[in-house]
């Protein structure tokens, strides 16, 4: 095990990880460590893994990794960097045998204090994108962050530790969405009331979307009318609520089908639906396929 993972956290895996570290109210930075083929966060036989509230990057330093993030699946090699949002499932399919990575991991609420022109449109952006690669200025400028970021963990007595850290991870995450922003043609904007109505929703949803499927729901707890919360959805995403609902539990249902050990039904129970039937026909109209075919076909 690389000697970051053996002086810094215990890695049992996401979840025990990001539990132990609040516990220590060791925030904003929640975690920085590293990960090896000794390590279990990124075990090829483990189930999918869900991310807790937390926000992540990852950055691939040497070797390569197959992993799904909610049901797509990502070949990624040395320079390659993955964001991970909340609630969202991940899974690795394979590594070679030198795959390294460097976590930097993330308390959620600091999306709050990031705010760039076009943020919503990057957002977006990210969510269907997560993986890039890096080109070696952007690298370097990564692992300089996460450096900085690690010595100061190491310093639990600075008196503006906390102060410091958090203003370093704004200026990491800016460098991050420069990194996405490169090559697109976004649109230079400022963030409207209904961008933060988005935001809060997306928020909403990630906790919430395994037992609320109603648009009604997510209208009444932003406290505006369903059909106002749909059209700033539509307006803001070019998708509807109902679509960004149904597109949610099926990214996260694919990925527990991708995992042989769970029945349908054990699946079924796990998104909170009334039994097996109904799921398979929630998830047929969603795919076009039941989720024994899907599964088979997979």
């Amino acid at each position: 095990m690389s000697e970051e993972s053996k002086s810094g956290w215990p890695i049992e895996d996401i979840s025990e990880l990001t539990r132990q570290l609040k516990d220590e109210e060791r925030r904003p930075i929640i975690g920085w460590f590293s990960i090896d083929n000794q390590d279990s966060v990124f075990a090829t036989d483990a189930a999918p893994q869900r991310v807790p509230d937390i926000c992540g990057i990852a950055f691939c330093v040497r070797g390569s990794a197959d992993i799904a993030i909610d049901g797509r699946r990502f070949h990624i090699t040395s320079g390659d960097m993955c964001a991970i949002f909340p609630n969202t499932l991940m899974q690795t399919f394979g590594r070679s045998s030198d795959f390294e990575c460097r976590v930097l991991v993330v308390d959620a609420s600091i999306r709050r204090a990031i705010s760039v022109s076009a943020a919503m449109k990057i957002f977006l952006y990210i969510h269907e994108h997560p993986c890039t690669s890096l080109n070696p200025e952007e690298a370097e400028a990564l692992r300089g962050y996460m450096q900085s970021l690690y010595m100061l963990h190491k310093r639990p007595d600075h008196i503006y530790r906390e102060e410091i850290a958090e203003r370093l991870i704004i200026a990491f995450c800016y460098e991050v969405a420069a990194i996405y922003h490169r090559g697109n043609a976004f649109e230079k904007e400022e963030r409207t009331r209904q961008e933060y109505i988005f935001y809060e929703f997306m928020e909403l949803l990630s906790e919430h979307y395994t037992t609320e499927r109603q648009v009604k729901f997510y209208a009444d707890r932003l406290c505006i009318s369903p059909k106002y919360f749909s059209a700033i959805v539509k307006s803001v995403s070019g998708k509807s609520a109902a679509e960004w609902i149904t597109d949610m539990v099926i990214r996260n249902a694919v990925s527990m089908l991708a995992d042989n050990r769970q029945t349908v039904q054990q699946i079924s129970n796990a998104l909170n639906f009334p039994n097996p039937s109904f799921f398979a026909q929630y998830f047929k109209r969603a795919t076009g396929k039941t989720p024994k075919e899907f599964r088979q076909r997979k």
